[in-house]
């Protein structure tokens, strides 16, 4: 069979492992937490987004990340949190 080692075998199976990972699960980003929605919501607001392109969001995951970090801010405003 050549020259297979232990490496080459494991380099081989972590690949697999990863690219099942991605195939089940969706892509895995490092330094990414996927959350999870109503199906109905995403839907509702995903319509919204596209009917409304002068908001400038490019995708769901930006108006997600927006709204939030809106939302902590709001709240660090109104209540001290560290």
């Amino acid at each position: 069979m050549g020259n297979i080692n232990y490496s080459t075998i494991r380099a081989i199976l972590v690949s697999q492992m990863h690219y099942i990972e991605s195939s089940i699960f969706g892509r895995v980003v490092k330094g990414y937490r996927q959350v999870s929605v109503p199906d109905a919501f995403y839907e509702e607001v995903e319509k919204f987004l596209q009917k409304h392109p002068e908001l400038g969001y490019t995708s769901l995951a930006e108006f997600v990340r927006v709204a939030v970090r809106e939302k902590m801010e709001e709240w660090k405003k109104e209540h001290v949190v560290g």
